[in-house]
């Protein structure tokens, strides 16, 4: 089998693109996604290869790299996220992917990126390890219980002894929460409507203390959460004499709530506000468990696990390029889409 591998034009090809996405990778990978994701992106427009069988030019199979302005100890660095790679079925065999990954890893000196980064699946990640590289951190599923109903319906096949054993649970996991209170002196509340440019003030303040983050801007933001096309998510903000120091973004999908980000200045009591908040609101609303996926070195993990939540799962992190730091800040919302 011969493949060619070209750069997709991302205009004429819209459609074409699109229509193998959604077979191959995701249901919802549709032409509002792809507007979104792909074109107005205010870090870069993407950079996408295609493999195609030789002959017929048929395409079969598709990876991309997002822009992402990266800080690094107060100096930006061009990255990107790696995502939407995908092969036809009857084309996976390691063969290809290894083709067009190589080509895809190739093609990011030429496009200027200094650094990227991937949250590979599993069969990704033997890919990577074919072509030598080894992850080099994991982002962990940070969890805290809310509701009990979910896990003893699942255990419990009366329903009346269900109830009256998830009315418990229920009671034990609030009592268990009376330790996590807002601080005094914070104000911690929904924001509503667009973002503005305090926001990227403090994005500002928190890279001069020497983190390493995508630069979450206003207009980063705006675009990355309120203009989804698919997932409503919600944002806290947390002040202290009136000033912006924190943030925490969620969406809730039926009874699992996600914390996509947790960002602002390092101050534990501003870490302890936003979460008791999203957790009472996201209780009152019905939520079993609320997650908060975390990079397994960064502090954020271990004050998480401070706080209540409990690790899970882990995805590895594979990085591409030189460090651009040695405290890199990736939350759930700095994947892809």
């Amino acid at each position: 089998m011969s493949l060619s591998i070209r750069t997709a034009n991302l205009e004429t090809e819209r459609e074409v693109l699109t229509e193998f996405l959604r077979q191959h990778l995701n249901p919802q990978a549709d032409a509002k996604r792809f507007d979104w994701l792909y074109l107005r992106n205010p870090h870069g427009v993407a950079r996408t290869w295609l493999a195609c069988e030789a002959g017929s030019g048929m395409i079969v199979g598709a990876s991309a790299v997002f822009p992402r302005r990266i800080v690094a100890a107060g100096k930006p660095v061009s990255g990107c996220v790696l995502g939407d790679f995908c092969i036809r079925p009857d084309f996976r065999s390691l063969g290809p992917a290894l083709e067009l990954q190589r080509r895809t890893l190739s093609g990011l000196q030429s496009a200027g990126f200094e650094f990227a980064y991937d949250l590979p699946s599993t069969s990704m990640l033997g890919v990577y390890k074919r072509i030598g590289i080894t992850p080099q951190d994991s982002l962990v599923r940070m969890a805290r219980p809310l509701r009990a109903d979910r896990q003893i319906a699942k255990r419990v096949k009366s329903e009346t002894v269900a109830r009256g054993l998830s009315a418990a649970g229920n009671l034990l996991l609030e009592l268990r929460d009376w330790k996590l209170k807002e601080a005094a002196g914070w104000t911690v509340e929904l924001h509503n409507g667009k973002i503005g440019e305090e926001f990227s003030e403090l994005a500002n303040r928190v890279a001069e203390a020497g983190e390493t983050f995508v630069h979450r801007s206003a207009e980063f933001l705006n675009w990355r959460y309120l203009e989804h096309p698919y997932r409503k998510f919600e944002i806290l903000t947390a002040r202290h004499d009136g000033q912006l120091r924190g943030y925490l973004v969620f969406d809730q999908i039926v009874d699992e709530a996600t914390i996509a980000d947790l960002f602002g200045l390092d101050e534990p009591e501003l870490w302890q506000s936003l979460l008791a908040r999203a957790v009472a609101l996201n209780r009152e609303r019905g939520a079993a468990i609320i997650n908060a996926p975390a990079l397994a070195s960064h502090p954020r993990a271990a004050q998480l696990e401070a706080l209540g939540f409990s690790p899970r799962e882990a995805q590895p992190l594979v990085t591409i390029g030189a460090a651009p730091g040695t405290r890199l800040f990736i939350m759930d919302g700095d994947r892809e889409s």
